[in-house]
C-alpha cells in the first residue's frame, strides 16, 4: 500500500510495511493512522495520512528517510515527538539555506566509557568526586549552620518582643494611672 503522510510544511512518498498498513478502522477521525491495538487506548498522533501517491518534495532523500522514520516511529508508539523533532529541525534547515547559510551539523559526542580511562584518568575522576562530595558536605554543614543562627536569632528577637511588649503594658499602665492622678488634681484645683 502506497500512502502520502503530511506533515505541516511537506508530504512524504512512504511505502507502508508489514502490520503498519492502514485500513479504514485504524484511520482516527483527524486522518492519522494508528496500529489496530493503538487505536483503542491511545490519542492520535498529528500526522493527516491521504491516499494519493506522489513524489519526494524539495527535500533530499536523506531528511526524507529521516521523516519516513519518525513518522513510523510515531505511528508505532503513538507519541508525535520523533516526527514534530524531525519537522523542526527540517525547518531550521530550510530556513537557515534560504538565508544563505550553511546547514547545521550537530553531532552528539558520547562519553569514554571507563574501560578505555587510562589509570591516571581513573585516579583524577576519583578525586574529582571525592572532592565534590567534600564540596557538597561543607555546603550542607554551611547552610545548617546558616539556618541554626537564623533560627537562634528568630527565638532572640522574639524574646526581645515578648519583653517589650510587657515593658510597653506596665508603662501605658503608668501612664493612665499619672493621667488618673493628674484628673483627681485638677478636679479638686477646680473645687476652690
Amino acid at each position: 500500500m502506497t500512502t502520502t503522510v503530511t506533515t505541516h510544511s511537506t508530504s512524504v512518498h512512504v511505502s507502508m510495511i508489514g502490520n503498519l498498513s492502514a485500513h479504514a478502522s485504524d484511520i482516527s477521525c483527524d486522518g492519522a493512522i494508528m496500529s489496530p491495538q493503538a487505536s483503542k487506548s491511545l490519542p492520535a498522533s498529528p500526522v493527516s495520512v491521504t491516499s494519493m501517491s506522489g513524489l519526494l518534495n524539495s527535500r533530499n532523500l536523506v531528511q526524507d528517510e529521516k521523516l519516513v522514520v519518525a513518522t513510523l516511529a510515531t505511528l508505532d508508539s503513538g507519541n508525535p515527538s520523533n516526527l514534530i523533532k524531525q519537522d523542526l529541525k527540517w525547518i531550521i534547515q530550510s530556513r537557515r539555506k534560504a538565508e544563505g547559510k550553511a546547514e547545521l551539523q550537530v553531532e552528539f559526542k558520547k562519553p569514554v566509557k571507563d574501560e578505555q580511562l587510562t589509570s591516571e584518568e581513573l585516579i583524577k575522576r576519583a578525586r574529582r568526586r571525592e572532592l565534590n562530595r567534600l564540596a557538597a558536605r561543607r555546603s550542607r554543614e554551611k547552610g545548617q549552620k546558616r539556618k541554626d543562627l537564623l533560627v537562634e536569632e528568630i527565638r532572640k528577637l522574639q524574646s526581645q518582643n515578648s519583653e517589650l511588649i510587657n515593658i510597653l503594658g506596665g508603662l501605658t499602665e503608668q501612664r493612665n494611672s499619672i493621667i488618673e492622678t493628674l484628673r483627681q488634681h485638677m478636679k479638686q484645683c477646680s473645687d476652690y
